[in-house]
């Protein structure tokens, strides 16, 4: 019997209480949330216009694209973090989520007029957005990774590419507050960008998650 299985076989009837999956992530993620805002505010500092942005479609669409990344996230990461559960659901919505944002960008960019395109998909900040948001979202990652130490995931690669879509989602959200960059090209290409580096390093680190 490979390790893996037997490890499933001997957690597979150990309760879980209730709610403590979630109270553990929860605790992690308002302490990690909180860190990072005040990262963003000291690194970076609120975009100046911030007060008339809020009022803006493009600030929420930044802000709910991101937040449905992270939330997707967290409930994969709930999920998984008990032993032998799955969570293709929330896999699912996050990949339809961005699949949508991908072709409302390819659409407004084929729209656009050509001399305007690289602008548009560029924007000021391509080059440090991606690494903006995965540098605010590593609190987030590490507070993650110390909640699921203290839980029984089975499916690690998933746990820690959960772990980082919840990361990234909710550190781009943060970083949003600071970026002035409003294109659904750029968007749906680098802010997803960030997102997926972070998730990517979560699934890279889930030898850490080992029991």
């Amino acid at each position: 019997m490979k390790t893996e299985q037997l490890i499933r076989g001997l957690v597979a009837d150990l309760p879980t209480p209730s709610g403590s999956v979630a109270k553990t992530i929860a605790l992690s993620l308002s302490l990690s949330i909180a860190f990072s805002l005040v990262a963003m505010l000291l690194w970076l500092g609120p975009r100046p216009e911030l007060g008339q942005a809020i009022y803006s479609a493009p600030f929420w669409l930044k802000a709910g694209y991101t937040f449905a990344i992270g939330t997707g996230g967290l409930f994969a990461l709930e999920r998984l973090g008990r032993p032998g559960a799955t969570a293709t659901q929330f896999f699912v919505f996050v990949c339809v989520i961005v699949a949508c944002l991908a072709i409302l960008g390819a659409a407004d960019l084929a729209m656009s007029p050509p001399p305007d395109r690289t602008a548009i998909w560029m924007g000021g900040s391509s080059s440090f957005c991606p690494w903006g948001i995965a540098a605010l979202s590593v609190p987030l990652l590490f507070a993650a990774f110390l909640a699921l130490r203290t839980l029984a995931p089975t499916h690690y690669v998933l746990a820690g590419a959960a772990a980082g879509l919840m990361a990234g989602g909710y550190g781009a959200c943060i970083y949003s507050l600071h970026c002035a960059e409003y294109g659904i090209p750029f968007l749906a290409t680098w802010y997803t960008l960030g997102m997926l580096l972070i998730a990517a390093t979560g699934a890279s680190l889930s030898r850490l998650l080992r029991w």
